[in-house]
């Protein structure tokens, strides 16, 4: 809350009857007054005022800032009329009388806050602090979480299925932790073990494995609504990447890698600014501090059109905000609060002040008055500054551009010398041109002309260039080649001196973090979300019904070593306090995506809305039981997934007998209560990595800025060979690729690849005929085919021994004799009827089985 203003010592403050009333009077009472007041708000006596009107109360006890009626006369949006508009003396008077504490001689009450948010409502089951029921003394299995299951099974009269097979099992591991398949010598290592911890042991090596960041932190991104470009990206060929954005990309990786505590991976990316003193370091900032400002990138990645001059405008100051708001209550809290924007949530307990409260902790770092666009650009002749902040201290920054300033003078230097020479050169092939074919008596008014830019010919010189130019033109390999010994010695030192000039340069690194902006600006509900039209101000804050009521939900400023306003840091201790209900809520939020990850569908099936509108849990105490072990466990995420891929349920078979499956359809048909294991299709980057990884052309690079695509002729994106820093560059994981809104790379587009307008809480899977015709004809997936097809090739010459191989490689089991004998006959056609060698025949093997169901989904 504010602290309320102090009046000047000694001075006394405004009394309404004598002092207020009269201007409201001359200015206000007209409209409101009587029996039907406008926007039901009387101000023609002091209780009436206080009671307030159809926006609420209009002024608050001792704080102008909070008070709605003090914004409405400062702004001049009262009186409306233009030519009534209240003087700056009595706009002070009525400031000056609500921070004094709204003195008057009649006596009158102030009302009660109304609660907005009902008891009933608060008793949701997602607004509940967690509770620890235990299962069913009777219900069996080997873990809690099989013995939560088996008790709604036994309730429906049914069973788990038969474990997966260790084959299965491994190939599925390896999918769901680490997005790739594992090679013949991992199956081999794994089926060979025979201790009884044999798969316990390999889920925390994989864990352990810096793939599983890439893997898992893909789902982060998604949720963050992450992406490269800048803006809408509604046009193909217009690529605009922000400098530095990548790097949250590479903190999120890394936070999954070394299993980030939970709740500081919220509180980092809320208000990793917050967290450490950036603001007056010398040098180089420290790992501790760019990561806490990297972090917050998670609130830079809503759709920000303010890169360019036509963008700068309000409206699209307060879409970033709007969509902001929506990033940060879909990851956190699983609530949809868009329509809270315009209006109190028709279903869910979310008000409109629930909604302006939490957009006020934005407020300070998203100012509106003070804006800062996404993407520097020139206006005037002036740079607009962009808030990317460079990885270094300001006094540093400046060192460093001084630097580079002094050598970027010399190697200009340097490469004057270098043209003075190449000019020279020219000059003498141009005479020599001109000696052999130009006519003396134009020679030298041509040669003048060419020398001249287009605009300053004149008329007889525009025609000489356009009939004769050509004839003496001299191209730079003709000045390359025609240069004498001592002269290309002498540019061969050039070069090295300016290569040497070159490594002396020094490169500031640029940080896409959040952070505030000037002065705390106070935050207005917007009437209709409308920001032409700013209502009653609000603090920032929470949601009410997480809270114990509405005056608590608001927020304290958060004690900071940054001394900024301390919004987005109180937001997130709020969020991930343990006597908190927001913290329960946003326990079970992300133990029930961790568990939709694994196991196909959430225990609430809908990931991103826990509200009234979404579904109830399946398993409402294995949910909050998962919750409790997540917070026990020093909300360590790996932990939880790690409890349940140890589960008989996640080992269970998603292959049933008939009779099961009879019985489980009638039962229970979409698998509620996970009967069995569901088959899931691969998501577009497990795709293309599983590609990339069988054929053995994995670059595992880690961190770096993104694998830029381009669009081509006839529609489809792809990688920009001519960008990469090596050929290799073109085989990292997908998750190192360029992330686009509009136009992703298209093998990634076919498979499902989601197009981010704020947030993707969970995939949508479509099986759709342009997949199939993608992997049939696709040239990648061909390349892959070629590669895999070379490896086996290497060592084994016999046929069956090498489609053995391939089934190993591709589907990590061996063929059936069926499958050998199909896979032969394809094999012996492609050499027999189409003449192809033994390499092109195995390839065309390889491809085939590239292209079956069970390369794309994992059982």
């Amino acid at each position: 809350m504010l602290s309320m203003p102090a009046l000047v010592c000694g001075q006394t403050p405004p009394v309404f009857e004598t002092d207020v009333l009269p201007i409201l009077e001359t200015n206000c009472v007209s409209c409101h007054s009587g029996d039907a007041p406008k926007s039901e708000l009387d101000l023609s006596d002091i209780q009436s005022l206080v009671n307030g009107g159809l926006t609420g109360l209009v002024v608050s006890k001792g704080e102008s800032q909070q008070s709605f009626l003090f914004h409405l006369v400062k702004r001049g949006d009262m009186p409306p009329q233009p030519d009534k508009q209240l003087s700056a003396e009595d706009v002070k008077v009525i400031k000056d009388w609500i921070d004094g504490g709204l003195a008057a001689t009649s006596k009158y009450t102030v009302p009660e806050l109304k609660e907005s948010i009902t008891a009933e409502q608060r008793q949701h089951w997602a607004f509940q602090p967690l509770t620890l029921v235990h299962p069913d003394s009777k219900s069996t299995g080997n873990t809690i979480i099989d013995r939560y299951v088996n008790e709604q099974l036994d309730r429906i009269g049914f069973v788990q299925s038969e474990a997966a097979d260790q084959r299965t099992l491994l190939r599925r591991i390896y999918l769901d932790l680490l997005g790739v398949p594992p090679t013949p010598d991992e199956q081999r290592e794994f089926l060979d073990d025979d201790h009884p911890a044999a798969y316990e042991q390999l889920v925390d090596r994989l864990l352990s494995s810096n793939q599983f960041g890439m893997r898992w932190g893909r789902y982060w991104l998604d949720v963050a609504g992450y992406a490269d470009t800048v803006g809408f990206d509604h046009i193909p060929t217009l690529i605009i990447v922000a400098n530095g954005k990548w790097k949250y990309r590479d903190y999120v990786i890394s936070a999954f890698n070394r299993d980030l505590p939970y709740n500081e991976f919220v509180r980092q990316q809320l208000a990793g600014d917050e967290l450490v003193q950036w603001k007056d370091i010398d040098g180089y900032f420290t790992p501790e501090i760019t990561d806490h400002l990297v972090a917050t990138g998670f609130l830079r990645t809503a759709r920000d059109q303010t890169h360019e001059s036509v963008g700068v405008i309000t409206e699209n100051y307060y879409n970033v905000l709007h969509d902001t708001t929506e990033v940060i209550t879909s990851s956190f809290l699983g609530m949809t609060v868009k329509c809270a924007r315009c209006h109190d949530h028709k279903y869910d307990a979310i008000t409109q002040q629930d909604y302006y409260q939490i957009q006020a902790t934005l407020m300070p770092a998203y100012n509106p008055e003070q804006w800062r666009p996404v993407y520097p650009f020139n206006e005037g002749g002036k740079t607009v500054k962009d808030r990317a902040i460079p990885s270094v201290s300001s006094k540093r920054h400046d060192e460093i551009n001084s630097h580079n300033a002094q050598v970027n003078a010399r190697i200009a230097d340097l490469e004057k010398s270098k043209a003075e020479l190449r000019h020279r050169t020219r000059e003498r092939l141009v005479d020599q041109k001109a000696q052999s074919a130009i006519p003396e008596v134009l020679r030298e008014d041509l040669k003048n002309a060419v020398a001249k830019s287009d605009g300053d010919r004149n008329a007889v010189e525009k025609y000489l260039v356009e009939k004769l130019g050509a004839i003496i033109d001299v191209t730079e390999d003709e000045v390359t080649q025609g240069l004498n010994e001592d002269d290309k010695k002498s540019i061969a030192v050039i070069d090295l001196s300016v290569a040497g000039e070159k490594q002396k340069l020094t490169e500031v690194g640029r940080i896409q973090a959040l952070y505030d902006i000037g002065e705390t600006p106070t935050t207005f509900i917007l009437t209709r979300g409308e920001f032409s039209f700013p209502g009653r101000p609000v603090d920032a804050g929470g949601l009410a019904a997480l809270s114990e009521s509405t005056e608590r939900s608001v927020l304290s400023p958060a004690p900071n070593p940054a001394g900024s306003s301390g919004r987005r840091l109180a937001l997130a201790n709020w969020l991930v306090d343990g006597k908190q209900r927001s913290s329960a809520l946003l326990s079970r939020v992300i133990v029930n995506r961790i568990w939709a990850h694994l196991l196909g569908r959430g225990i609430v099936k809908t990931t991103g809305d826990f509200g009234v509108q979404g579904a109830p849990p399946t398993h409402p105490e294995m949910l909050d039981w998962l919750a409790l072990e997540l917070q026990r466990n020093d909300w360590s995420l790996k932990s939880v997934i790690r409890t349940i891929v140890l589960s008989d349920v996640y080992q269970q078979s998603s292959q049933v007998s008939t009779k099961n499956w009879a019985v489980g359809n009638e039962k229970d048909p979409s698998n509620n209560y996970y009967w069995r294991m569901p088959l899931r299709r691969l998501e577009s980057e497990a795709v293309r990595d599983s590609l990339l990884s069988v054929a053995d052309s994995i670059n595992l690079e880690m961190t770096g800025p993104p694998v830029m695509l381009k669009p081509i002729a006839d529609g489809r994106i792809d990688i920009d060979l001519a960008g990469l820093k090596s050929p290799a560059e073109q085989w990292r994981r997908s998750i190192y690729m360029l992330s686009r809104r509009g136009y992703p790379y298209t093998l990634l587009d076919v498979f499902d690849q989601p197009r981010i307008e704020t947030t993707c809480n969970m995939r949508q899977v479509n099986a759709v005929a342009l997949q199939s015709l993608t992997m049939l004809n696709d040239n990648f997936v061909y390349q892959q085919s070629e590669k895999l097809a070379k490896i086996i090739s290497q060592g084994l010459t016999d046929a069956g021994k090498q489609i053995e191989q391939v089934y190993l490689h591709a589907l990590a089991r061996k063929p059936s004799d069926e499958e050998l004998a199909a896979c032969l006959l394809l094999y012996q056609d492609a050499m027999t009827s189409e003449g192809r060698s033994a390499h092109s025949a195995l390839t065309e093997v390889c491809h085939a089985l590239f292209n079956t169901s069970e390369f794309l989904y994992r059982e």
